[in-house]
């Protein structure tokens, strides 16, 4: 019972993890191109 515990606790945090990972590449990919169209409108 407690490895299912366990697993279920550290299975949804990788995702959360790499979940964060995705949308911080998302969100520097948006302010990259934010700054490229001040630069080159």
């Amino acid at each position: 019972m407690e490895s299912f515990i366990i697993a279920s606790i550290a299975f949804p945090t990788g995702l959360l993890g790499a979940g964060l990972q995705i949308l911080e590449i998302r969100v520097r990919a948006t302010l990259a191109a934010r700054t490229f169209k001040v630069i080159r409108p």
